[in-house]
């Protein structure tokens, strides 16, 4: 006897394969890519956005020669990246958009930071406490510029906010207002 297969379970997997085939997964960027597109891009929102993924990619490679045990590598790669953080924080700097109106590329600066912090403790884990140094370094100057970065996005967190009168007590009554 033949088995027969309904056509609602062929009309899915035809379905399936004409559109997850598009869904594959993307390769990662390469550097020399980055660098090409960063230099031919006159947006300044999307020339940092892509400083900040290739300050990604390059924090990547440093982690890698870090585990690696590829010390100098490794430091030489977490300047590297270190350098092209900053440099996506004065792209977004230069256009003199205010950051909490318009946090267009602020906000992925911000996450990626966030982020970074995050991986780079976890290297500093992995790494021989003798070798530590530059990658202690790399997290206190990624902490400094995440902390900038989040005092541009949230001027209020900085003390008093913005344009504020002096916060008084509760009132007791109407319109007495205790000091």
């Amino acid at each position: 006897m033949k088995r027969r297969i309904p056509i609602t379970t062929v009309a899915t997997l035809v379905a399936c394969a004409t559109f997850c085939a598009p869904l594959r997964a993307r390769r990662a960027p390469t550097e020399a890519a980055l660098l090409g597109r960063i230099q031919r891009e006159r947006n300044p929102i999307k020339k940092a956005k892509l400083e900040v993924r290739l300050a990604n990619v390059k924090l990547k490679e440093a982690i890698s020669a870090y585990d690696g045990q590829k010390l100098n590598q490794g430091a030489s790669l977490l300047k590297d990246y270190l350098s092209d953080a900053e440099e996506a924080w004065h792209t977004l700097k230069a256009t003199g958009r205010d950051a909490a109106k318009k946090p267009q590329g602020y906000m992925d600066l911000e996450i990626s930071l966030r982020e970074d912090m995050r991986e780079l403790t976890e290297a500093r884990r992995r790494t021989y406490y003798t070798n530590r140094g530059p990658i202690d370094e790399a997290r206190n100057q990624t902490g400094n510029l995440h902390t900038k970065v989040l005092s541009a996005l949230f001027p209020g967190l900085n003390g008093n906010p913005p344009n504020s009168k002096p916060v008084h007590s509760l009132t007791s009554g109407p319109g007495k207002v205790h000091p």
